[in-house]
């Protein structure tokens, strides 16, 4: 049995997550469940609450940089980024935001 999920009936590595930030029509908090595809080379995205909710699919190949982070590695990277905003706004004006952001 793999170390952070299981397989389903099809052989097809999944697990249960909740949502913190980044995929559509999921908010933060949402259940879902996330099941890798290894034949059709895609990841899919179902809502575990809302069974009638579309399910999203994306491709490996679109995956451009795969991370997980804890909740509060998330939180302080906005904290992070609103600061390098600022801190850009006071030397450079509304470009040096736009950079330091």
């Amino acid at each position: 049995m793999p170390l952070f999920g299981k397989k389903d009936k099809a052989g097809n590595l999944c697990f249960n997550l909740a949502v913190a930030d980044g995929i559509p029509t999921f908010v933060a908090g949402d259940s879902i469940r996330v099941t890798f595809f290894d034949q059709e080379k895609k990841i899919e995205f179902k809502s575990r609450v809302f069974k009638n909710k579309e399910p999203i699919y994306v491709r490996y190949s679109q995956l451009i940089c795969w991370n997980t982070l804890t909740e509060k590695e998330i939180i302080e990277k906005q904290k992070s980024v609103l600061g390098r905003a600022a801190i850009g706004g006071l030397f450079l004006g509304s470009l040096g935001s736009i950079i330091g952001g």
